[in-house]
């Protein structure tokens, strides 16, 4: 058992996902290592959450959570991590203010797309517990220029070599102890956005050093912040620590971006938080018009290319009767209009200028280019697990089974969802281009025979 827990400041969080009263919060980072890729978990909880049991002989509360991490990969266990959190406090409640407690778990991961699920359990009230389930995307290091995930802190402090004080050690890394913010929520009387990162490669691919320029847009993806440094690189692997004042920015959602480049590469990584800011006073609710409401959206300033790009790349979202109404359109303004109704009505929460479906199914396709692209294309998107992968996400069983001299390479898809759908493809060119043979679906090719494909002489369905 681990025991890492550190009190680190009070302040108010909602829980993402709780059951029986237990609010954890939880954040991930992915970065890379001298033996691999790792994620950072970040949690916190306040201290309420825990059953107190009071020990009259040591006249002092005790409480304590237990965790229980699993990651799969196609139903398939490939980690698992245990440890528990302990309390106790001689509480004096006319005096005693409640706390928030952070902690951090590091964990080895290959690349790969995981479902994790984490369960946390009342040390004195077993049936208390909380379910969260995440998915984690861990791409592939880059052989150039490569930057990690990017890190929402509630405070950054670089550790002098002189520095005495009595800093938590298991939230330092690389000369800082970075304290962990897993609900990416800036909230203080003086709101300042600190951020970590990590950059690879970096004195072999740029030994001149490297550019790095970040943009802070709100939910219209307006920029309210940008900013621009030239870092030296004085190894390959380097830190990148910054943090941005935000006493005259609206309360809100933002996203901010990080880019990196050199002459030959260009990175970049982002993610959202949310701001708190008291020091401004709300103003009222702006109401627009559709016309007001899609001039301010992403999809007014489109090119033509870019729209059709955006409808081919989610055409597999759309009925039969939008497609045949984008195919009528030929004027940009128009199909910009069409884009920004399409996913309007896709928005699961239409007040919320941030939509939520658009930006997953964005993921989906960022990841169908990264590993179903062939034949040195970024054409993933266009595959027919491409396709399957941005309507229907991961699946819950992936079977893969690779060539050889007399027999094709397949995979199986298996959904517990619509029904346990399932999708069979086929690698029939041998080139990584995996074509849809059978699906049990409706409105999908079926070919029970399926399997009569697989030997390499068989006639290829194209």
């Amino acid at each position: 058992m681990k025991f890492r827990f550190i009190l680190f400041i009070t302040i108010f969080f909602l829980s993402t996902k709780a059951y029986s009263e237990i609010a954890v919060n939880y954040d991930y980072a992915v970065f890379y290592g001298s033996e691999g890729a790792y994620i950072e978990l970040y949690y916190s909880y306040p201290d309420v959450s825990y059953t107190l049991h009071y020990d009259t002989l040591l006249e002092t509360y005790f409480g304590g959570l237990d965790f229980a991490l699993r990651i799969d990969s196609g139903g398939t266990q490939v980690s698992v991590a245990n440890w528990e959190a302990r309390f106790q406090h001689k509480r004096d409640t006319n005096a005693y203010t409640p706390q928030d407690f952070y902690g951090i778990e590091r964990i080895p991961i290959l690349v790969g797309n995981y479902k994790a699920e984490i369960v946390v359990t009342d040390m004195y009230v077993r049936d208390r517990h909380s379910v969260n389930t995440f998915d984690i995307v861990v791409l592939e290091r880059p052989s150039g220029l490569g930057l990690s995930s990017i890190e929402v802190a509630n405070n950054i402090i670089y550790k002098k070599a002189d520095d005495r004080n009595n800093y938590p050690e298991v939230f330092y890394k690389n000369q800082y102890y970075v304290y962990p913010n897993p609900l990416r929520e800036i909230s203080s009387d003086t709101p300042t956005l600190y951020l970590y990162s990590e950059i690879y490669n970096a004195q072999s691919s740029s030994p001149e050093g490297v550019d790095i320029s970040y943009k802070i847009s709100d939910a219209k993806n307006v920029p309210v912040v940008e900013y621009s440094k030239h870092k030296q690189a004085l190894g390959d692997a380097i830190v990148e620590t910054v943090s941005f004042p935000l006493d005259a920015v609206q309360s809100g959602v933002y996203t901010v971006e990080m880019i990196c480049y050199n002459k030959t590469d260009t990175v970049r990584s982002e993610c959202k938080f949310y701001l708190i800011n008291n020091n401004i006073d709300e103003q009222e609710r702006v109401y627009y018009t559709e016309d007001e409401a899609f001039a301010l959206s992403e999809f007014a300033v489109f090119s033509s290319e870019r729209v059709d790009l955006e409808f081919e790349q989610f055409k597999v979202l759309a009925s039969k009767e939008e497609v045949s109404s984008w195919e009528k359109l030929s004027d940009t303004k128009a199909k910009q209009r069409f884009l920004y109704r399409f996913w309007l009505e896709r928005n699961p929460d239409p007040s919320n200028p941030y939509n939520k479906a658009l930006a997953d199914y964005r993921d989906r396709v960022k990841y169908a280019i990264t590993y179903f692209s062939y034949s040195g294309g970024d054409n993933g998107w266009k595959s027919d697990r491409g396709k399957v992968y941005i309507k229907h996400g991961d699946p819950s069983h992936k079977e893969q089974s690779p060539s050889d001299p007399r027999t094709r390479a397949y995979e199986i898809w298996s959904y517990n969802t619509e029904g346990g759908a399932t999708f069979c493809f086929i690698d029939v060119s041998g080139m990584n281009n995996y074509r849809l043979v059978h699906s049990n679906l409706p409105g999908y090719v079926q070919n029970y025979n399926w399997r009569n494909m697989l030997t390499s002489t068989a006639n290829s369905q194209e």
